[in-house]
């Protein structure tokens, strides 16, 4: 019997209609695959929560997290700004990556401007993710997509060229150093003046154990000013030949992933306590624990204009360290830092190591 929302035509079509059955009045297991017609459900008539969670193999991919700094040196290159993304390419006194608010685009808070400004003619500037062993090994022979959404500086040379790139090595969690190496895609964008998304689709060696993502810009002929700038948010690299919609994950969850491979420790405010200590003569030392554990033993800088950026607090007292704390005993999950001072401590005596400026 036909009655409600179901109707039946003379040529007995049958319409049902929109929202008018739920999953209570499925009987269980009366739907399979054979009751699907082929190519029925698609990318886009699925909601973005019935997605596979963690399918982002990018760290970062949304440009939230920014432990270093939000701008880098101009004419510099390396791991500065945004974690996780390297900055290189050929010389250029004015290149540059810095953070900037984005358009609503998909809820994303920021992006990347990758600037050129100083390059020469027919060079190139670009950042790039190297995607580590343990992450590699579960793609091997598997189709994978990589987007972005990116867009041009308004002014920038018409010659200009802009590349989406993957490449792969056999090295294990090697950086293509940006000049591609093993190419599986050096896809050209198109890019105009608002945010578009576009990706590339490509299979994995069997054999792969280094993915690198890459975005680049290539200057045209002559060479490139501030103008000359490419913009980027939402890097996603996932399994399967589509790209669905961003995984937008919480600011806690990137931050850890980042923390992985670098992370600040204290002193981003003046007279901020960094660790307590026990004495020794004028020197005292302390463990340190990392927030998590390193993916390699990892290198440590302090960032203090100098000795006279640190004290040594103890009793009613605050000495100006007689040189800038040292680090050993560096593993995996923690360290030992050493502080001196002239004179003053006395041997196991309680006192803490703080920061006397906001830059430490």
């Amino acid at each position: 019997a036909l009655s409600g929302d179901v109707t039946m035509t003379n040529a007995g079509v049958v319409t049902i209609a929109n929202n008018s059955i739920d999953s209570d009045q499925y009987v269980d297991g009366s739907i399979d695959n054979a009751h699907l017609a082929d190519d029925a459900v698609t990318v886009a008539k699925m909601n973005d929560s019935a997605y596979l969670a963690n399918r982002n193999m990018i760290i970062n991919g949304d440009f939230n997290v920014w432990q270093r700094a939000t701008s880098s040196t101009a004419g510099g290159y390396g791991y500065e700004t945004a974690d996780r993304w390297y900055f290189g390419g050929n010389s250029g006194a004015g290149k540059q990556t810095t953070r900037h608010t984005a358009t609503p685009q998909e809820g994303f808070q920021y992006h990347m401007r990758v600037d050129a400004n100083g390059i020469p003619a027919s060079n190139y500037v670009g950042v790039e993710q190297a995607i580590e062993t343990s992450t590699v090994v579960p793609l091997r022979s598997q189709t994978i997509t990589v987007s972005v959404y990116a867009r041009k500086g308004a002014s920038a040379q018409a010659d200009n060229s802009y590349k989406l790139r993957l490449a792969q090595s056999n090295s294990t969690d090697a950086r293509s150093t940006l000049n591609f190496g093993t190419g599986l895609t050096d896809t050209a964008m198109s890019l105009t003046t608002s945010f578009v998304r576009y990706s590339a689709t490509v299979t994995v060696a069997s054999d792969a154990v280094g993915i690198s993502c890459s975005i680049v810009l290539n200057a045209g002929g002559s060479t490139a000013t501030a103008d000359d700038y490419i913009e980027i948010t939402g890097v996603q690299l996932e399994i399967g030949d589509t790209a669905t919609p961003f995984e937008h994950k919480t600011y806690g969850q990137e931050l850890a992933a980042c923390q992985r491979y670098c992370e600040k420790l204290h002193g981003d405010t003046q007279y901020e306590m960094v660790s307590m200590q026990f004495a020794y003569n004028t020197t005292s030392t302390e463990g340190i624990l990392y927030y998590l554990p390193k993916r390699a033993n990892p290198t440590i800088t302090q960032y203090s204009t100098g000795a006279g950026g640190w004290k040594i607090s103890y009793s009613t007292l605050a000495s100006v360290l007689s040189a800038v704390p040292t680090f050993d005993l560096i593993t995996l999950t923690n360290s030992r830092i050493s502080a001196s001072i002239s004179s003053g401590l006395t041997a196991l005596q309680g006192c803490y190591l703080r920061t006397d400026e906001d830059t430490s």
